[in-house]
């Protein structure tokens, strides 16, 4: 591996979209899997560098849930989000369930009663991932 500045860059996407900077910024603009080369010009060489990787971008998270709440008011919550691989349920910053339904304990550590209604921060997490 060499230390050297590069003189020259040039990047293809593999859709058709291309980069002469360095550190470029690229957006895809439809999921697929692409096929991403950096050809770099080292200083005090006399060929091209080339490195390849292959990507997967993925379809975006389309977030909808559902929720229903039983007799003892306790709120279940179902994601039925689109394009998901994983769900992660946190309340106050604490994972409470990796599963796609998620039942609300009527009370939880840093929760506060208002009004006969236990309210805190929940945060659902969506991955839309694989692995190459």
């Amino acid at each position: 591996m060499s230390t050297d500045a590069p003189i020259s860059s040039g990047w293809t996407f593999g859709d058709g979209g291309t980069s002469a900077v360095n550190d470029p910024h690229y957006t895809y603009t439809n999921p697929g899997t692409y096929t991403v080369t950096l050809s770099s010009l080292l200083l005090n060489h006399s060929c091209n560098s080339f490195a390849t990787k292959t990507i997967v971008v993925a379809k975006p998270a389309v977030p909808k849930f559902t929720q229903s709440l039983d007799c003892n008011y306790n709120l279940m919550l179902t994601s039925t989000s689109l394009n998901t691989s994983r769900v992660e349920w946190f309340i106050n910053d604490v994972l409470v369930s990796g599963a796609t339904s998620f039942i609300s304990p009527r009370s939880f550590p840093g929760w506060t009663r208002h009004e006969g209604w236990w309210l805190s921060m929940l945060r659902v997490v969506m991955w839309n991932s694989k692995r190459l």
